[in-house]
């Protein structure tokens, strides 16, 4: 567990001064670089379920374990860096007891969901239809109550009904929908890149892409080889050397709230497309024999 941490506070502290020294603001320097220190969730569960996998039971293990203290992690810093450095009105103590409130809420919702569902168990419909306006509730409470972005919020929510086993059957229902909108994230992503800012994103696009693999790619094979992970290194580095939805949630806050450019911001669009095809197929490289 401690591996996850590391590597993102190694991705945060060394790509923000990296940032800063291109003229990017503080926030945005900060919300760049923990992009570039998170990976796609989605991605890595794809990963895992692909029939040309080359990783083996270990790896995969490795991989969704990694992905969700990632998320955890990744959720927490976020929130504490657009709650410190957003554009808000909002006061720091409010904003940060604000954070903490939704935080708190979102624990208590998720010990009250799994009761809710077990009572509709054998309704189905209502089963998916309580599920789904509890994560839309919770993120809309977050928003307007507590002013926290509602990319965020959304997120928060989603990872709320995700910590119960109660919701696997919830999970298998949607399973269809969320391919369908795994589809549509690239989709939009492709809507959002304007060919006239493609000439200059490119060299932004290859540094973050750079930066992942100096920050996020090596780093997780050193962590799996010194930890002596049963993971094979090359494997879990190369799983996690892309970044995906929570990354574009994140770049999008920024482009909103004007701490990067519409360039910076079309780069690290471009850099979730290239990392997340690049990472598909080296992972099918260098195949093993399954455990």
């Amino acid at each position: 567990l401690w591996g996850v941490p590391t590597q993102m506070l190694l991705g945060v502290l060394i790509g923000t001064p990296i940032f800063l020294w291109l003229g990017i603001s503080l926030s945005g320097s900060l919300i760049l670089a923990l992009s570039i220190a998170m990976s796609s969730s989605v991605v890595i569960v794809n990963i895992t379920r692909s029939p040309k996998r080359a990783t083996n039971s270990m790896t995969e293990e490795a991989l969704l374990g990694w992905s969700l203290v990632q998320d955890l992690v990744g959720v927490a810093l976020a929130a504490l860096i657009l709650t410190v450095f957003g554009t808000s009105e909002t006061s720091l103590v409010m904003a940060i007891g604000g954070l903490f409130s939704f935080a708190a809420i979102a624990v208590i919702a998720s010990k009250i969901l799994p009761k809710v569902l077990r009572a509709v168990r054998w309704e189905r419909d209502l089963f998916l239809i309580y599920s789904i306006s509890f994560g839309l509730v919770l993120a809309a409470v977050g928003t307007v109550l507590f002013d926290i972005p509602m990319a965020l919020a959304g997120f928060i929510a989603g990872l709320t009904i995700n910590q119960s086993r109660d919701t696997d059957e919830v999970r298998k229902a949607i399973l269809p929908f969320r391919d369908l909108f795994a589809v549509l994230f690239f989709v939009v992503v492709g809507t959002l890149i304007q060919p006239s800012q493609l000439s200059d994103a490119w060299p932004f696009a290859l540094l973050i892409l750079v930066m992942m693999v100096l920050l996020k790619s090596l780093p997780t094979i050193l962590i799996a080889k010194l930890g002596k992970m049963n993971a094979t290194p090359f494997h879990l580095g190369v799983g996690v050397s892309q970044i995906g939805e929570f990354s574009f949630v994140l770049g999008s806050v920024a482009y909103s709230q004007n701490a990067i450019t519409l360039t910076q911001y079309t780069g690290l669009l471009l850099a979730v497309v290239i990392s997340i095809t690049g990472s598909t197929i080296l992972v099918r490289r260098q195949k093993v024999q399954k455990q």
